[in-house]
């Protein structure tokens, strides 16, 4: 499935420079305009003096991106809000080939197969991430609960990152510090549903801890505390 082009307005913020509100440079040609509405005639002189601007501004966006510009286009939102909706949702991945929800929605189709392999590669992604954030020495936090008459526990990991917030705490008497503490954080390890009322017991909670740490590189030795 080829890519969404830009929109006009992605395309004169790649190609331009605006000095003061209201006048754009050219990052080719220096050329100035005026455009206090739209973007005619910023696209004209483009489609006049640098007829392959499209592919240039595509080119642009796809390499290290000097004007230091973060900008999203259009096909790449849309499978994000696709992602978002099917997972917040809980919807069946095929939810979006539907043919009342294609014509429903305002966003671009997908496939299945396709929206499969983005939330696989964003499940990646946030793995390799977590793996990279995670210290060598945590502590570990058990959250648990029932919705529904089932069962659910999740597995924090919580470290403190002093380069992150700066630290400040409250002078009440009645108050303890460790309660507020920006520089504390907690990291979702992970969040499972318990089937059976006998998964409820330690060794079956050890045994998650056990698989969770596995799972991001670390050994049952980075615990300190739980």
């Amino acid at each position: 499935m080829s890519a969404m082009p830009l929109s006009n307005r992605a395309i004169c913020a790649i190609l331009f420079q605006e000095e003061t509100l209201g006048k754009f440079v050219c990052n080719s040609c220096s050329r100035t305009y005026r455009s206090a509405q739209g973007f005619s005639n910023l696209i004209n002189h483009l489609r006049r003096f640098h007829p392959s601007y499209e592919a240039e501004a595509e080119t642009a966006l796809r390499e290290t991106n000097a004007l230091r510009l973060h900008i999203v286009d259009a096909r790449t939102n849309d499978i994000f809000r696709w992602v978002l909706l099917v997972v917040m949702e809980r919807l069946t991945f095929s939810f979006c080939e539907r043919q009342l929800v294609r014509q429903s929605t305002k966003m671009t189709d997908i496939s299945e197969k396709t929206l499969t392999r983005c939330i696989m590669l964003l499940h990646q992604h946030i793995h390799g991430r977590i793996v990279g954030v995670l210290p060598l020495k945590f502590g570990i936090v058990l959250d648990g609960w029932t919705c529904g008459g089932r069962h659910y526990v999740s597995i924090f990991a919580v470290f403190d990152d002093s380069s992150s917030h700066p630290s400040y705490a409250r002078k009440d008497d009645d108050y303890f510090n460790d309660l507020d503490r920006p520089s504390r954080r907690f990291l979702l390890l992970a969040f499972s549903p318990v089937d059976d009322e006998e998964d409820l017991g330690a060794q079956s909670l050890f045994d998650l801890i056990a698989d969770t740490l596995s799972r991001f590189q670390r050994p049952w030795e980075s615990m300190l505390f739980m």
